[in-house]
């Protein structure tokens, strides 16, 4: 099955864009600043992201890119100086992915890497490159992911 991207989001702010791969954008918005402004765009339009904040700066994984295929690409967006900078690609393409960061790393977690069959993979970002970790115990796709400490 082809996924294909609504027109919408081909010219949605990275704000919304963001905010609809559930992360919340709180940078988007001045100090004392109401409502949603727009900002660099991503510099690879995708869609079904997995997305989280580590430190400063706003890390985007995989997604469905506009042609339906996936997209191991990852970029960071610093907030503070409007702009991205690539990072080292995931070593397999992925969409609909969960991500979380703990102590300064981001941890992707399942999504689809073959159409239909979700993924038990887990990785991590640390020391500038991508880590493989032990299989989750269950496929997961389209879920979300939270680290709570203590």
């Amino acid at each position: 099955m082809r996924h294909r991207r609504p027109a919408l989001l081909r010219r949605v702010p990275l704000a919304l864009a963001a905010l609809l791969a559930a992360v919340p954008l709180l940078a988007a918005a001045a100090d004392g600043e109401t409502g949603w402004r727009s900002t660099a765009p991503l510099p690879l339009e995708r869609t079904e992201v997995a997305a989280a904040r580590v430190g400063g700066e706003i890390l985007v994984a995989g997604g469905f890119l506009a042609d339906g295929s996936s997209s191991g690409r990852v970029d960071a967006y610093a907030p503070s100086g409007e702009r991205w900078r690539r990072l080292p690609d995931l070593s397999q393409a992925v969409h609909h992915a969960a991500a979380a960061s703990f102590r300064g790393r981001l941890y992707v977690l399942g999504g689809y890497a073959e159409p239909g069959r979700p993924s038990r993979a887990a990785f991590v970002l640390e020391r500038g490159g991508w880590r493989r970790l032990p299989a989750m115990p269950e496929p997961r796709a389209a879920a979300g992911a939270a680290i709570v400490a203590g």
